[in-house]
């Protein structure tokens, strides 16, 4: 029988030991491409939730602190446009020259159009104040640890709700001059837009 010169066929040992090498490369090199697919499919649905959620943490399983950001933006969206209201009729000494009483009482004993707006205005101030104040407690326990800018939204809306309720506090006892005036309008927007911006990030 025929036998090409110089070829040696292989023992089944070399040809196993090469089999066990190459297989077991193979193998490492499959791991590392599975384990490289596993991770960018995480980053993709990890991407995708954050696009779908929209940078909201809603998605952290705090809707209750979500709805009060709601009724306490909507609050202090009253409350401006009570105090616009109160300012265009000439109500803001509609309980007189006095803060927080009006009239000398709780509640006025006799009523004119001008008391029944101011009375409102302040009313409606003191209800949505205690909402912030219980929004801005669960907010900051719920996500301040986490998220810089709850802080940040948090402290901007009672900040300035507390400089508001004082400026209209000193309009009323001085007769509010056009310059205190300005003040409060510029500081009431301020409190709107932290609100408004704690609601989006919430």
């Amino acid at each position: 029988m025929y036998r090409q010169e110089g070829h040696h066929p292989r023992s089944a040992g070399d040809v196993d030991g090469q089999g066990d090498g190459g297989g077991w490369e193979g193998k490492r090199e499959l791991d590392r491409q599975n384990g490289a697919d596993r991770q960018s499919g995480s980053d993709r649905q990890s991407g995708s939730e954050n696009i779908g959620s929209g940078g909201s943490r809603r998605s952290s399983g705090h809707p209750v602190v979500w709805a009060l950001s709601i009724m306490t933006l909507l609050g202090l969206f009253i409350v401006n446009c009570a105090g616009f209201l109160d300012t265009e009729t000439g109500s803001a000494l509609g309980c007189g020259h006095e803060w927080p009483l009006c009239n000398n009482s709780v509640v006025p004993s006799t009523w004119s159009l001008q008391t029944v707006i101011e009375f409102m205005h302040r009313a409606i101030v003191g209800g949505t104040s205690i909402l912030l104040i219980v929004t801005a407690i669960a907010a900051w326990r719920a996500y301040g640890r986490k998220w810089v800018e709850v802080k940040v939204y948090v402290s901007i809306a009672v900040g300035f709700v507390a400089i508001e309720a004082f400026l209209g506090a000193m309009g009323v006892l001085f007769a509010d001059p056009p310059l205190l005036l300005a003040i409060h309008l510029g500081v009431s927007l301020m409190a709107l837009n932290g609100a408004f911006l704690l609601t989006i990030v919430i």
